[in-house]
This record gives C-alpha cells, sequence and structure tokens, in this order.
C-alpha cells in the first residue's frame, strides 16, 4: 500500500505536527497572559493577600501547561516509536493521563484517527495499537467512533489523500471490532458493510479489509452466513468461476472457519464440493493467472488457508494433478507452487509421500538449476524436519526412494543435505534397498555425474552402523567397486555399461574410501581386508594391470597373503591377522600408489621372513622397532585410509611396546625440529624487515604488477630489480651504476660464499679444482660441518625468500605438523591401553620437552594442545604393576624441577605438571619413597629459603592430598612456617591451601590418626587463637582458605563447642569491624 499511494497534496502526518504547534503556541500564551495578569494585579493591589492568591494560580496555571506539553509530546513519540519499549511507554503515559477524563476522549480518539492515516507503516501500527487498547480501557461507545471518523476521515483534495484516509477507516472498524467493546448486530453488521465497501474502492486495500472480516466476523455467530456471503461478494465477487486472488482467500477461509453444506456452496460459490473439478480449475487458474508481486504473493494468507482447504478434503492429488502441469511453464508459477506444497505438508506430515511426487520433485529440481533458492529453500526445510520428526506416512524410506528416482544428485543440486540426513538414520533394511538402487544407477548409462555420484553414495554405504556387522554384504559392495573402478574387470552376463575415461578418473579413489570404514572388531577388520584383498586376486592373478617392480611385488604379496589367509582361518592369532592385514592393504595400495607401496613391502617382506621363521615371537626389539617405521611411513601418506590401517595395527601391538619401540614414535615428534625452529626464527626477521620496509616494498609490489605473479617462483631478484627501477626517472637515469653496483655486491657474496665454503672443507679445501674430491675419504664429522656451513653459505646467496618459497615452506610445516599429530594419535592410543611403567617415565618427559620448545611458537598451537590432552590423560591413569628396574624418583625429581621453572605458568599448563607429579609420587611410594620424601623436603625449603628461586606451592598441594609419611612431614613444615611472624603474605595464603588439602586427606587420617589429630589440633589452635586479628588483616585470598579450612574441620568434628563459640566470636567481631572487604555487605 505504501508503494502504490503516492501523495500530491500535504500529508496529514504535516497537519498533526501543525495542530500540536498551534496547541504549544496557545499554551505558551496563556502563559503570556497569565504572567500579564499577575503583574497588572500587583500593581493594582496592596493587599499581601491578593498577590498571594494571584501567585499560586500562576503557578496552576504554568503546571496545567506543563502538562499538556508531556501529553502532546507523548502523541509524538507514538509516531515516531521504533522500538515496542518506547511505543508501551508512550502509550501507557497517555492511556493513564486520560484514564477517566472523558472530557479528553474525542480530542485523543481524534489523534489516533489521523494517527491511522499516516504515510509511514510504523505510525499507523502504533497508532493502530494504541487506539485498540483505548477503545478497550475506555469501553468507548461506537456511536462516538462513527461520528469521529465521518468527521476527520474525510478525503477533500488529492487521490492520494484519498487513499490513505480509505486505509484509516478500514483500520478503525478492524480496531473496533480488536478491542472487544460492546457492539449490536447491527453495529457488527454496518461494520461488515462500510468495510467490504472501503476494500473494493482500490483494488490494494483488498486484502486490508477481507483479512479484517476473516479474522474478527467470519467466525462470529451474530452474523449469518448469508449476510457475510452477500456483503463481500457484492464488492468482491465470490463466484468459483470468475473468483480473483483476494476473494479465493475469503472463500478459503470462510470453508475452513464454518460449516458450509453442499446445497449453500452451490448457491453461493457456484461449486457443490472443493474435490470437484470446477473448483480445482478455477483455483488453479486464479493462482497462476495473478500478476501480484511473487513476494506479496509468497506471503499471502490464500497460501495457508487454500492448504488447509486441500488437506482437509482430502483432495491433494487431484488438485496437484491439475497445478503441476500449469507451473512447469513459468518459474513464476513454479514458485507458487513451491509455496502451496511447503504450507499442505506443514498442515499434513503424514501425507509427504502422496505430496512429493516425482513431478513435484521435479519442479524443486528445475527451480534450483534457475538460480531460485529462495523460494526451495522453505520447502527443504520443511521436508528435513517432517523427516526429522518421523511424521512421514510409511517413513523415510518411501520419501529416499522418491528422492533418489529423481536425480541420485539430489544433495549435489539441493542445498540441505536432504539424502545424507535421511541416510544417517536409516536402519538396516532401508541402507539395502538404497544399495540396490544405487547399485541400478552406477550400472546403468544415465548420466555420468549420476553415476560417479551413485558410486560415492555406495561408499559412504559400506561403513554405515547399521551394517557394520554383515561383512559379507560390504565385501559384495568393496567387490563391485573395485572390479569397475580400479582393475576395470568387464565381466560376462552383467548388464554393466562402460564407463568413459573422464568417469574412471573421478573413480579412481572411490573403492579406497569405501574401504576407509570402521569395524566392530579386529577379527571384521581382517576378514574384509581379506575378502577384498582375495578377490583382487582372483582378477588380477599375474599383476596385468600392474607395471615393473609394482607387478613383482604383487606376485609376492598374493604368495604371503594366501599363505596367511589359511594361517588365520586355523588359529586367528593377533599376530597373523596383522601381517594379513597389512599385506593386504598395501598389495591393494600396489594399484592406486605403486612407489609408495612397494617402499613399505621392501621393509615389510624382512619382517614377514623373521617372524614366519620363529624369530618375531619373541618380540625382539628390533621387530617392534621396524613395525613403528613401517607405521610412521604409512602415517607420512596423509592418507585416512591408511591412518586408520595404523591404528587398527597399533591397538594390536600396545601391549608389546618396548622401550625402544616407544622411542622411535617419541623421535618422529623431534624430526626436523630444530630447522623448523630456525626457518620460524628467519621467518620473523623477514617479517620485520617487510614491516620496516614498509612503503618501499609495497610500491616495488604495485610497480611490478602482474608481471611477478605470473613469473611465480622465477620472480627472483630480477623482479626485484625491475620493480625498484620502475619507481622513478632518476632510477633509470642512473641504471648503469646501479647495474655495476649490484655486480660488484654479486661478486662479494660470491667470495664470502665460497671462503664460507672452504672453511667448512677444512683440509679438503686445499683439493684442485680439477681432481674429484672423494666424498667417502671425509670423516663424518667433518662432513656434518659442511652441511651446517653450507646452509648458512646458501641462505647468504640466497638473499631474501620469494613469495612462493615462502608458501612452499609454509605447506611443507603443515605437512609435518599433521605427521605429528599423527604420531600423537598412536601415542594417545598406547596411552589408553594401559601403559607400562617403563614407558610412563619416557612418554611424559619428552612430551614436556617438546611442549616446551613449542608453546613459543603461535603456529604449532594444534601441536601444543594435542600434547597437553595426551599429558592431561596420563595424570589420570591407573597405577600400572610395579617395575623394579625403573627408577621412577628421576622422573619426579625432572617433574618438580620443570614445575618450578619461572618460564611455567607462561606455558600455560596451569595444574597439571603437579598432577603429573602426584601421580609419579604414587608410582614412586613402593621403593623409592624415601628418594620421593628427601626431593620434597627439599623443594620445601627452597620455597621458605631466600633463594630467589621460583616454587610451584601446587606441588605440595598435591604431595599432601597422598596418604604417604611425607604428607606429614610436610605438613608439620608448613604449618610452622605459615604461623610464624615473619612470613610473607603469599606464603601465608598458600600454606593456608596446602594445610586445607592436608586436613581433607581422609586415607592419611585413617592410616595415621594419631599423628594426624595431633597436626589438625595444633593448625587449628593457631588458627583460633588469633582468628579476630587473622581475619581483620587476611587478605581476600587468605579469608577464602581460612574459612575453606574451618568448614573442612566442622565437616570432620574436629570443633568443639568452645570452639564453635570462639569462631562465632570472631565472626561477629569481623562484621563490626571496619575492614574495606566488608563494604558493601553493609
Amino acid at each position: 500500500i505504501d508503494k502504490m499511494v503516492a501523495l500530491d497534496a500535504k500529508s496529514v502526518e504535516d497537519r498533526e505536527i501543525e495542530e500540536e504547534e498551534e496547541s504549544e503556541s496557545e499554551v505558551e500564551q496563556e502563559d503570556s497572559d497569565s504572567g500579564g495578569g499577575d503583574d497588572d494585579s500587583v500593581e493594582g493591589e496592596s493587599g499581601a493577600d491578593d498577590v498571594e492568591q494571584d501567585m499560586e494560580e500562576v503557578v496552576e496555571q504554568k503546571e496545567v501547561s506543563k502538562a499538556k506539553k508531556s501529553i502532546l509530546d507523548n502523541y509524538k513519540a507514538i509516531s515516531t516509536a521504533k522500538t515496542k519499549k518506547s511505543l508501551v511507554d508512550a502509550s501507557s503515559r497517555l492511556l493513564k493521563y486520560i484514564s477517566g477524563k472523558t472530557s479528553e476522549y474525542p480530542y485523543m480518539l481524534k489523534r489516533l484517527l489521523l494517527g491511522l492515516a499516516s504515510q509511514s507503516e510504523t505510525s499507523r501500527q502504533n497508532h493502530f495499537v494504541c487506539l485498540v487498547e483505548f477503545l478497550r480501557q475506555n469501553d468507548i461507545d461506537f456511536p462516538l467512533v462513527e461520528e469521529t471518523l465521518e468527521q476527520h476521515l474525510k478525503a477533500n483534495s488529492s487521490k492520494g489523500e484519498e487513499s490513505l484516509y480509505l486505509l484509516a477507516c478500514i483500520l478503525t472498524y478492524i480496531a473496533v471490532l480488536r478491542s472487544g467493546i460492546s457492539l449490536t448486530g447491527d453495529n457488527k453488521i454496518h461494520i461488515l458493510e462500510s468495510i467490504s465497501v472501503l476494500g473494493a474502492k482500490k483494488t490494494y486495500l483488498g486484502l486490508v479489509a477481507l483479512n479484517g472480516i476473516v479474522e474478527n466476523l467470519v467466525t462470529d455467530p451474530s452474523i449469518s452466513l448469508n449476510q457475510l456471503v452477500k456483503n463481500v461478494g457484492k464488492e468482491f465477487g465470490v463466484n468459483i468461476s470468475e473468483i480473483k486472488f483476494d476473494s479465493l482467500y475469503f472463500v478459503c477461509a470462510l470453508l475452513n472457519r464454518r460449516q458450509v453444506s453442499p446445497e449453500k456452496c452451490q448457491e453461493y460459490f457456484g461449486f457443490k464440493e472443493v474435490g470437484k473439478k470446477n473448483f480445482l480449475e478455477s483455483t488453479v487458474n486464479a493462482l497462476t493467472s495473478t500478476s501480484l508481486p511473487l513476494n506479496f504473493v509468497m506471503s499471502h494468507p490464500l497460501m495457508s488457508e487454500l492448504a488447509s482447504v486441500i488437506v482437509k478434503e482430502g483432495c491433494i492429488k487431484k488438485f496437484l494433478g491439475y497445478l503441476i502441469p500449469e507451473s512447469k511453464t513459468t518459474s513464476y508459477k513454479g514458485q507458487i507452487t513451491v509455496a502451496i506444497i511447503k504450507e499442505m505438508i506443514a498442515k499434513s506430515p503424514d501425507s509427504i509421500n502422496d505430496i512429493l511426487t516425482k513431478e513435484t520433485l521435479d519442479i524443486i529440481l528445475s527451480l534450483r538449476e534457475k538460480g531460485v533458492l529462495e523460494s526451495v529453500m522453505p520447502l527443504v526445510e520443511q521436508i528435513d524436519k517432517v523427516v526429522k520428526s518421523n511424521e512421514a506416512e510409511g517413513g523415510a524410506g518411501l520419501l529416499l526412494e522418491k528422492l533418489l528416482s529423481c536425480s541420485v544428485c539430489w544433495d549435489k543440486y539441493v542445498p540441505g543435505n536432504l539424502v545424507s540426513n535421511i541416510i544417517s538414520k536409516a536402519d538396516k533394511g532401508l541402507v539395502l534397498s538404497t544399495e540396490k538402487i544405487l547399485t541400478e544407477k552406477f550400472k546403468s548409462g544415465v548420466k555420468v555425474s549420476e553415476r560417479v555420484y551413485a558410486a560415492g553414495l555406495l561408499a559412504k554405504l559400506v561403513s554405515h552402523t547399521a551394517i557394520l556387522e554383515d561383512i559379507p554384504w560390504r565385501l559384495q559392495v568393496l567387490t563391485m567397486l573395485f572390479d569397475h573402478t580400479v582393475v576395470g574387470v568387464d565381466k560376462s552376463g552383467e548388464d554393466f555399461h562402460q564407463l568413459s575415461n573422464d568417469a574412471k578418473y573421478q573413480l579412481k579413489d572411490v573403492f579406497f574410501r569405501a574401504l576407509d570404514g570402521n569395524c566392530r572388531t579386529f577379527t571384521d577388520n581382517v576378514n574384509l581386508l581379506n575378502g577384498c584383498m582375495g578377490n583382487a586376486m582372483k582378477v588380477c592373478k599375474k599383476g596385468d594391470k600392474l607395471k615393473d617392480e609394482a607387478k613383482d611385488a604383487w606376485s609376492k604379496v598374493t604368495k604371503i597373503v594366501t599363505k596367511l589367509g589359511k594361517t588365520w582361518e586355523e588359529k586367528q592369532n593377533k599376530e597373523s591377522g596383522m601381517f594379513l592385514l597389512l599385506f593386504s592393504h598395501i598389495g591393494l595400495q600396489l594399484f592406486p600408489q605403486p612407489s609408495m607401496a612397494v617402499d613399505v613391502l621392501s621393509e615389510l617382506f624382512p619382517l614377514y621372513d623373521d617372524w614366519s621363521k620363529g624369530k618375531a615371537s619373541k618380540s625382539t626389539s628390533s621387530d617392534l622397532q621396524m613395525v613403528i617405521e613401517i607405521m610412521l611411513s604409512l602415517l607420512a601418506q596423509n592418507k585416512h585410509l591408511l591412518r586408520n590401517l595404523v591404528k587398527t595395527i597399533f591397538k594390536v601391538l600396545s601391549s608389546q611396546m618396548n622401550k625402544p619401540a616407544i622411542q622411535a614414535l617419541l623421535d618422529a615428534l623431534a624430526e626436523d625440529n630444530d630447522e623448523e625452529e630456525e626457518g620460524e626464527e628467519e621467518d620473523d626477521d623477514e617479517n620485520d624487515d617487510d614491516e620496516e620496509g614498509g612503503s618501499e616494498d609495497e610500491n616495488d609490489g604495485d610497480d611490478s604488477g602482474s608481471e611477478d605473479e605470473n613469473d611465480g617462483d622465477d620472480s627472483g631478484s630480477e623482479d626485484e630489480n625491475d620493480g625498484d627501477d620502475s619507481g622513478s626517472e632518476d632510477e633509470n637515469d642512473d641504471e648503469d651504476s646501479d647495474d655495476e653496483e649490484s655486480e660488484e655486491d654479486e661478486e662479494g657474496d660470491n667470495a664470502e660464499a665460497k671462503s664460507k665454503i672452504e672453511t667448512a672443507l677444512g683440509e679438503h679445501a686445499g683439493a684442485e679444482e680439477e681432481s674429484d674430491i672423494d666424498m667417502d675419504d671425509i670423516p663424518d664429522e667433518d662432513m656434518k660441518k659442511l652441511d651446517e656451513k653450507l646452509v648458512l653459505a646458501f641462505k647468504a646467496l640466497g638473499g631474501r625468500k620469494s613469495a612462493s618459497e615462502k608458501k612452499r615452506e609454509r605447506m611443507d610445516h603443515l605437512a609435518k605438523q599433521h605427521f605429528k599429530l599423527r604420531v600423537l594419535d598412536l601415542v594417545d592410543v598406547y596411552v589408553q591401553h594401559s601403559p607400562s611403567l617403563q614407558n610412563i617415565c619416557i612418554i611424559i618427559p619428552s612430551l614436556l620437552e617438546r611442549y616446551e620448545k613449542l608453546y613459543v611458537h603461535k603456529k604449532e598451537a594444534p601441536l601444543c594442545a594435542r600434547l597437553k590432552s595426551i599429558l592431561n590423560k596420563m595424570s589420570h591413569l591407573k597405577l600400572p604393576e610395579p617395575d623394579t628396574n625403573t627408577d621412577t624418583s628421576k622422573l619426579l625429581e625432572y617433574l618438580i624441577g620443570f614445575c618450578c621453572n619461572k618460564a611455567y605458568h607462561a606455558m600455560n599448563l596451569e595444574h597439571l605438571v603437579p598432577r603429573l607429579c602426584v601421580l609419579t609420587l604414587r608410582l614412586s611410594l613402593d621403593q623409592h619413597s624415601a628418594a620421593a620424601e628427601q626431593l620434597y623436603l627439599k623443594t620445601l625449603e627452597n620455597y621458605y629459603g631466600n633463594t630467589g628461586g621460583f616454587v610451584n606451592y601446587e606441588l605440595f598441594v598435591g604431595g599432601v592430598s597422598v596418604a604417604w609419611n611425607g604428607a606429614l612431614k610436610l605438613a608439620k613444615e608448613v604449618a610452622e612456617k605459615t604461623f610464624s611472624d615473619n612470613v610473607k603474605p603469599y606464603h601465608r595464603t598458600q600454606g593456608l591451601s596446602i594445610l586445607r588439602s592436608f586436613l581433607q586427606n581422609k586415607k592419611l587420617q585413617a592410616q595415621d590418626t594419631t599423628e594426624y589429630n595431633k597436626l589438625t589440633k595444633k593448625v587449628l589452635k593457631k588458627i583460633l587463637s588469633n582468628l579476630t586479628d587473622s581475619l581483620a588483616k587476611s587478605k581476600p585470598n587468605q579469608l577464602i582458605e581460612l574459612f575453606d579450612i574451618l568448614k573442612v574441620v566442622k565437616q570432620q568434628g574436629i570443633l568443639s563447642e568452645a570452639d564453635v563459640n570462639t569462631t562465632k566470636s570472631a565472626l561477629e567481631a569481623f562484621v563490626q569491624s571496619e575492614s574495606k572487604f566488608l563494604k558493601n555487605q553493609r
């Protein structure tokens, strides 16, 4: 309406503002008149009483003027309110002021009605809300409203103003109906007639009028069906043969809200039943022939009302039969159809399979292909909602079948992942039926894109949780994918359309993605892989698809797998299963990655030979190290399938991991670490140089333009010179001199680099240039020095790295980081499978050392988080079996030293290392209790001494929480120091925390009750003896610790009645004290 109405004359709001200004001027005039009269009276009369009386009158008049001005401001606030709160505040003030003042009703009613004719939609809405509440609270008579409407809402000038007044009249009648004021039957009939007449005068007012009638009068029993249809039909036309968009809304709403017999339908609307041809055809014609804006149609209430009628009468299929053919002609009609379908599904979720026919789904796809996403998404969301709530009759399986029959690539074209969501919640039966559809599509001659997408969905189905245990079925699907995507076997008698070269290229990884699925048990994993390998050996007996080394390796692998397969069927022991799993996986990898597979097999063959001869059964260190090396080489391939293989194998080996094997894993975390740190420092320096260079570098980059980008890695020093030369004309004039200087610089750099290389060669640098240097003659130490010097020399020659080199380094670093994360995954697996005491003492310091070196580098944050996670799990380990050959006191000494490092708090490890100390202390109690006690007491001495070093008090909090003899000694020393007069404030606070941990040690109390109670009473006595002073002088943390200790001793029943009274007195005195901590409480 706002867009259609054009105002030619002055708007109603402008008139309102003029009236307000006139009112304000009258108020000011009254103020001035009052003031003048007061002066005259003062001059004319000499009596003090008269002057005082006049002054009171002036004050009263001014107060009235202010009140009037405040009310006018509220009217303005209603017009301009942008939020619900501001509207409610302004309306509340007005209604409160007007309450009971009947003389003010006409003016307020006038202002509110004129506000309904505002050009601003917000202002109209605000005035409408206030009018409804005004009528409801004061029970205004309808004749007064009618009189005010006729007097003030009459257009006298332009058509634009007439439209606003017509709209204001309609809104006034709707406000009367909504307010619920008392109306007679004649009043309602009058309102019905008036709204109908007013709405018919302008096309764009029809929906406002009909919506008001539907919401307020259609269900009113005092108005008969005949009166409703007669008044509305007279102005809008409701015969089905000529019905329009808005009129159809009224008819549908009437059918939904009232019982209308077929005879009455025929009499009033020209049809007997909704399901008949004349209604359905006319309705579809009204929908598809409208020329209203699409957004207006999509949000029209007709969509919801029509859907309710169709669902109610059970004629969904008939209606769609008329609607679908029309909707295929244009996207405009298609979007209207989608809106109605969405409403029908919302009204009847169990009918979704009747609504979503193949033709309906085709319309959705066609609209998506045309880019009409905004209209399609609400329908997709509604379908997904029904699927998730399981309200569809026949289940989601029928819908999934329809979606896949329409297009296997549904999820690819239509957002929402509807097919994937249904499959993820499918049961075994639905998975099997879906596999048949997808297999049929994959084998058929449909488009390449659909065959490729079907194969991808099949790969996901193989690892579906509902069918993980059905190994034969999974093997059947995997065999089919291998035959057609890896080796391209053409089986006779099988209906399979040949794949194009493009399709084969796209499908080359599908089988391995399908193979990358979980199994519930190790046995299932071995059986599945053995079955896949067995099929591969049948279709590729001689390795015809392989070449050279891969072909030879395949021959060896098939022999070993055949032998291992027989052993596995007979014994099913873990070692044979592990080798069968490894050889099957790596054998299959000969097809996509022959070089990698051959490399791994070169290490795996000797290992298998040793095992088959009976050596590996003894689990020698060298064999385990070899397995770890093989697994690390597989992790480096960046293949999820191989990572899963490694994890599976590692779970089998975790119980046999010894010191060399664990050390091999941990050494992989330290590879290239020093070089990375040097590279990071250089990158930081270069970044700093770039920032200092600032505008100069930017100018160079801008001047060189696209040439630098096209040159890529060859940008080098030539591009830099080009950029510099393009800077200014002066630089071009000096080009020759610059070239000479650069040549001299290069000669100088070369000479310097040459001298460095000669220095690195040492005595071997004296050889003549013509003779070759035998590198075998150079000792290893010299070669190592040579490598280091050469690195520095070439760095000096290379100068600043190009952008492509930096990018390559970043990618290399990321690859190494991912590799280390996978290694940490293996460590995590081992930690969760009862690690041995010896390996615990190796893993903890190794991981902490890695963390200490990496935490300062921001880009190593993922590694640091993973290290912290593993260490945290280790701090909660169950105690392993004792090992007489392992000295845990050394690990405890290392952890205490690490925890007392000044940089510890910067590492963001918080309580992690103290918890590890507690774990190590418990591990040391059997054999190294004395050494642990000495370590803790010595550290405590340093803690209270004046050594200047940092000591983490959390060590002692954990130490006294363990039930051992050292806890009593530590607690005695801490109690003595904590309550001494010369103790430092932070030592007292931390000491109280240590003592609280000691008092909570129930195991120690049960183990040595006498000493525990003796020390507890001593601590309690020292606390209570000076409790009043301690409370007054304490800092916040000390107060918290004091109250926590009192709470603990009270819960343990150690406090006597006298102690309780002492505590109460101290607390009461504390409350009355001038402590700064109690200011807010007072």
